[in-house]
C-alpha cells in the first residue's frame, strides 16, 4: 500500500522510503542504493529469497525494476541473516513476489506524465486451495524528463588544449533521457496441505535507455572522449533479464522445515558510444565499442530449519551458484566463469518474550574457473555473527 500511496513504482524510489537507505543515479544514469554506506555489492538484492542477477561489475541497475508486481519489499539491516549466503555484510533487500489469496482476484493501473510518460501495469491471480497461479504485466515508457525553467546552460571546453567551449544540455527536455522497460511475470504454485508449497516462476525483463549528457561546467571535465562522464553520449538499445525458478518449502514431521531453490539468469545488454550529442556518428574505439553483455546464473541452495529443541530456531544453508560473462573483445570474445560456495549455521534463541539472540557462522568461497587469458584462482572468508535484540512498542526492534 505505501508503494502505491507514494507512486514509488521503480525498485530504487521505494527502497529509498526505508530509513537508513540513500538513492543516487551514476554517470552510467542508474539508480545505486546505499545501506547505511554499504552499496549493492554487500546488500544483495533477493526475489522471494533467490539472488537477483547482478552485472559482472557488481552493481545492479535498481531503476530497472518496477514494483507493481511486488506484495512487500523485505529490508534487513545491519547483521542480515548468513542464511542468505555470500555479501550480507552490510544487509539484504528481499523482495516477496504476490501470491494471491482469493479465487479470483486482479488490479490494473494506469498513468501519464511530462516528456511522454507513460505507465500500465495489469496483475490477476487466482488461488484454488490446492494450487494457485499469478501474472503480471507492465510497461512503462517516456520520451524525456523536463528540467526546470531556471536551468540555465553550461558548457565546457573541447579538450585541456583545446579552449572552443561547447553546451551540451540546453535546457528544456533533459537530452537523451528516454527509457522503456517492459515486465511479465508468471508463477504457479501447489499447496497440498498447510506447510507444503512447491512453486515455478517465470520473469522477463526487456529495456532501453538513453544516458544524458553531462550538464555542468565543473573544472577539469572536456568534451573530448576519455575527459570524463560529460563525453558518454551513450545508448542502451537493449537491457534484458529472464528468469526462472523453482522454490519449495516442505514439512518434514513437526519440528523440521526443508526450504529449495533452483534458478536460471539470463542477461544481455548492449551500449552504443557516439562521437556527440547528435547520436548519429559511433566512436570510432572499436575495442570497447559497442560494448555488450551475455551473462548467466544457474543456482541452487537447500536450508534445513529446526524447531525440535525449545526456545531454539536452528538453521543450516547451502548455496551453490555459477556465474558466466561474456563479452566484446576485437576479435575475440571475452569468457568468464565463477562458482560460489557458501555453508551457513544459525540459531536463534529465545532469551524471553523481549529478548532474542542470533548466533551463526557461515564459510564462502568463490573461485574464478576461467578468466579471459588471465590465470585463474580461489579466494574464501569465514563469517561469524552474534547479534542481541529487545523487541520495543509499535513493532521496532533495538539491536
Amino acid at each position: 500500500e505505501a508503494l502505491r500511496e507514494f507512486n514509488r513504482d521503480t525498485l530504487g524510489n521505494a527502497v529509498a522510503l526505508t530509513p537508513g537507505i540513500s538513492l543516487s543515479r551514476n554517470s552510467r544514469n542508474e539508480d545505486i542504493v546505499y545501506l547505511r554506506g554499504f552499496d549493492v555489492r554487500q546488500v544483495p538484492l533477493f526475489i522471494d529469497g533467490i539472488p537477483a542477477y547482478v552485472p559482472y561489475d557488481g552493481y545492479v541497475d535498481f531503476s530497472r525494476f518496477t514494483t507493481f508486481d511486488l506484495a512487500e519489499i523485505r529490508v534487513a539491516k545491519g547483521a542480515a541473516s548468513l542464511l542468505y549466503g555470500p555479501n550480507t555484510l552490510g544487509g539484504a533487500i528481499n523482495l516477496v513476489s504476490r501470491k494471491p489469496v482469493k479465487e479470483l482476484e486482479g488490479d490494473l493501473r494506469a498513468g501519464f506524465g511530462a516528456g511522454g510518460q507513460q505507465k500500465y501495469a495489469a496483475n490477476v491471480g487466482s488461488n484454488q486451495g490446492m494450487w494457485y497461479v499469478q501474472l503480471g504485466a507492465s510497461y512503462t515508457d517516456s520520451n524525456y524528463f523536463p528540467l526546470s525553467n531556471n536551468y540555465s546552460p553550461k558548457s565546457i571546453p573541447t579538450s585541456a588544449s583545446n579552449a572552443t567551449r561547447n553546451v551540451l544540455e540546453d535546457g528544456g527536455h533533459r537530452e537523451n533521457s528516454y527509457q522503456t522497460d517492459s515486465r511479465l511475470s508468471v508463477k504457479l504454485g501447489l499447496t497440498p496441505n498447510a506447510t507444503d508449497e512447491y512453486a515455478i516462476g517465470y520473469v522477463q525483463q526487456n529495456g532501453r535507455k538513453g544516458n544524458p549528457p553531462y550538464a555542468g561546467n565543473a573544472p577539469g571535465q572536456y568534451l573530448n572522449i576519455g575527459g570524463g562522464a560529460n563525453s558518454r553520449f551513450w545508448q542502451w538499445p537493449y537491457w534484458n533479464l529472464e528468469s526462472t525458478y523453482f522454490i519449495a518449502n516442505v514439512g518434514v514431521g513437526q519440528d523440521h522445515v526443508v526450504k529449495a531453490r533452483v534458478y536460471q539468469d539470463n542477461y544481455d545488454n548492449k551500449i552504443l558510444a557516439y562521437t556527440n550529442g547528435s547520436y548519429s556518428s559511433l566512436i570510432a574505439n572499436t575495442t570497447n565499442f559497442p560494448s555488450w553483455y551475455k551473462d548467466s546464473t544457474t543456482g541452487v541452495s537447500v536450508e534445513l530449519d529446526s524447531f525440535a529443541f525449545s526456545g531454539h530456531e536452528l538453521a543450516i544453508a547451502y548455496h551453490y551458484k555459477e556465474d558466466k560473462h561474456q563479452d566484446n573483445g576485437l576479435a575475440l570474445s571475452k569468457n568468464y566463469r565463477d562458482v560460489t560456495t557458501s555453508i551457513a549455521v544459525e540459531d536463534m534463541i529465545r532469551v524471553s518474550d523481549l529478548w532474542r539472540l542470533r548466533l551463526g557462522a557461515s564459510h564462502d568461497q568463490r573461485d574464478a574457473k576461467e578468466v579471459y587469458y588471465w590465470p585463474t584462482g580461489s579466494t574464501s572468508g569465514t563469517n561469524w555473527l552474534a547479534e542481541l535484540t529487545r523487541k520495543l512498542g509499535g513493532g521496532a526492534e533495538a539491536f
